[in-house]
């Protein structure tokens, strides 16, 4: 398989929906919600707790129009369209990712408000002005111009809208050798 960059080749699992199926099944879940995937489809530090402790910080609301850059399998694109009532489009460069999570959306019913989107970050396949959040977690780590994604972020938000991040940073100033989970 050829992949666009080092980090969708890194990030890339074959067989992400079916594994997540088999282990659901095995734990005896049948009627699936979308806090049953919660565990595994917030795979950043603190998981889906902290998803909805940024939420209710930022001040979402059903008229919300959201961007998460870098969405993995779009866990907490789920939890601020069914939480919150956003409307959410997920995007990342990973094509397992986003297929997992369309697939995983569709599965909870909620792709009425959640899309989801192949598309790089620091490209963004989006008109100015389109989103009152950008949101990202853990992504900015496997960015190494940085300029260029926070130019798209605020390219993308509206006025007065708010980009919501979530990482890892440091304060040494060394070499850094991309991606850096």
């Amino acid at each position: 398989m050829a992949f666009d960059s080092p980090v969708e080749e890194h990030y890339h699992r074959n067989g992400l929906y079916d594994t997540i199926m088999n282990k659901l099944q095995q734990l005896g879940v049948t009627a699936i919600t979308r806090k049953d995937i919660s565990g595994v489809d917030e795979f950043h530090i603190r998981g889906a707790a902290i998803s909805l402790e940024l939420a209710n910080e930022a001040g979402f609301n059903k008229y919300s129009k959201v961007l998460d850059a870098g969405c993995g399998l779009g866990g907490p694109c789920r939890m601020l369209a069914d939480e919150f009532g956003c409307d959410v489009t997920g995007i990342d460069i990973t094509e397992e990712f986003i297929q997992t999570a369309q697939r995983l959306t569709a599965l909870v019913k909620l792709e009425d408000r959640v899309t989801f989107l192949k598309a790089d970050a620091l490209q963004l396949p989006f008109s100015d002005e389109s989103f009152d959040f950008v949101w990202t977690q853990h992504v900015q780590m496997n960015i190494e111009d940085k300029k260029k994604f926070y130019s798209e972020m605020e390219r993308v938000l509206k006025p007065g809208g708010k980009f919501i991040y979530y990482d890892v940073l440091g304060k040494k100033k060394e070499s850094l050798y991309y991606h850096v989970p």
